[in-house]
């Protein structure tokens, strides 16, 4: 059996996670307001493509998460951010970090949905103004809220064939 691309894996990993409008509602930390939806989504993304590997932190550069080939000082593979706004702040993180594949996750409350399909286009239009094309990885977009899911790639990378990796590879 084929191994699973890891954007698979998250897509895979978002869509089963169950959430409910409890965690899309702010909590008090401290003197900070939190939202559980946003740890939850990325504690269980941890949980499931590094089980094994502790972190103090998920992230690094102000991003979310992120993957890389091996731990501490590996290539990045995979950065993630997770919104409950669309933020070009975050757009812009993703597209500046050199990682094969990179997504973000917008879980918005029930009255921010509607934001999402305006966010996929200020994300094309953000890659189209920098001149992007797939030289920048896999860009894919992810909207999860207790009833609603959906997946949007924004720039996907063409699979190579293994010979093909073995020419190009230095």
């Amino acid at each position: 059996m084929a191994k699973k691309d890891v954007i698979d894996e998250v897509i895979a990993i978002v869509k089963a996670l169950k959430v409910n409008m409890d965690d899309y509602r702010p909590r008090k930390r401290g003197k900070a307001t939190v939202y559980p939806i946003h740890d939850k989504v990325l504690k269980e993304i941890k949980q499931k493509l590094e089980p094994e590997v502790f972190r103090r932190k998920l992230g690094d550069y102000g991003v979310d998460y992120l993957k890389r080939a091996s731990y501490s000082d590996g290539r990045i593979e995979l950065a993630i951010e997770v919104d409950r706004w669309p933020r070009i702040d975050s757009w812009r993180k993703l597209a500046d970090i050199r990682a094969n594949d990179k997504v973000w996750i917008f879980v918005p409350d029930e009255e921010r949905v509607r934001f999402f399909e305006d966010a996929i286009e200020r994300i094309q239009d953000l890659l189209n103004s920098r001149r992007e094309d797939e030289t920048l990885g896999n860009f894919v977009t992810i909207m999860k809220t207790p009833d609603k899911f959906e997946v949007k790639e924004i720039i996907k990378v063409p699979k190579q064939a293994p010979e093909q990796k073995k020419q190009s590879s230095i």
